[in-house]
């Protein structure tokens, strides 16, 4: 992981601005591949619900929805996981800001919620599920001092034992290891005033997930894929409310959510 982002945005933009109208680009994919391999003997199902896209622009500022999909879909569905079919989901945003007075901001949210049925078992039951992911994150810049930017992709698989009974094991290669959630958080950023003009990131995975509930039971838990963005320009004259736009990048992922 690189820098956190609160390194990379907490920053006052007290700086001027030039006659160039320099440009700041971001782009953010995600995107993911959840398969169930044995169901355990549990009746196990798969929820797909429609989920907000939000972008924010000012000024010159530009964001743009890449992809926003599910396969099968599209949402809201519910269905029965079947052994070795996928869940698909893509989820790719890009944006740009143009110097001065530009700010982007684009998040796109997307998950499966998965229901595991183990009622009138009189003994424990394992699922397991495979689940690859990949990512791209990609930010550039013409000027140091007038441009910031940031993108991040987003992996979580959250809401184990919400009532203490569930456990979950991730075996990333060296064996199951019991884990309480499971989180890929991937970020890429260009602060102001120090740093390259670009920066580029990507990474592709595979994990297995066990998913173990005890006799006469049922739980949930959820899989996200999301991916976010920014880009940021100060005003043409300083001024103290120009901290706030690198701050919105904070604010993205200090209230990226945790779904049970």
């Amino acid at each position: 992981m690189r820098l956190g982002l609160a390194t990379l945005f907490a920053v006052v933009l007290c700086v001027s601005v030039s006659s160039a109208r320099a440009v700041v680009t971001y782009d953010s994919d995600a995107n993911s591949s959840f398969t169930l391999l044995d169901s355990g003997g549990m009746t196990i199902t798969y929820t797909i619900m429609v989920e907000p896209t939000p972008t924010t622009t000012t000024g010159t500022g530009v964001a743009s929805i890449d992809a926003d999909m599910h396969t099968p879909g599209p949402p809201p569905m519910m269905f029965p996981a079947a052994v070795g079919v996928p869940v698909l989901i893509d989820s790719e945003a890009s944006g740009s800001a143009t110097a001065p007075g530009g700010t982007s901001m684009v998040e796109v949210f997307n998950g499966i919620f998965v229901e595991l049925d183990n009622l009138g078992s009189t003994t424990p039951s394992t699922a397991v599920f495979e689940f690859s992911y990949s990512w791209l994150a990609d930010v550039t810049r013409t000027d140091v001092s007038s441009e910031s930017g940031f993108a991040s992709p987003f992996f979580h698989l959250t809401g184990f034992s919400p009532s203490g009974t569930e456990t979950l094991m991730i075996d990333e290669g060296g064996g199951p290891m019991p884990e309480p959630e499971w989180l890929v958080h991937p970020a890429e950023g260009l602060p102001f005033g120090a740093g390259p003009l670009s920066v580029t990131g990507m990474g592709t995975d595979t994990v297995l997930a066990l998913v173990t509930l005890p006799p006469d039971s049922f739980n949930a838990f959820s899989v996200i894929t999301d991916s976010a963005g920014g880009a940021f320009t100060p005003p043409p004259v300083p001024e103290p409310a120009s901290a706030g736009l690198a701050l919105l990048g904070l604010a993205v992922l200090a209230g990226r959510r945790r779904r049970a």
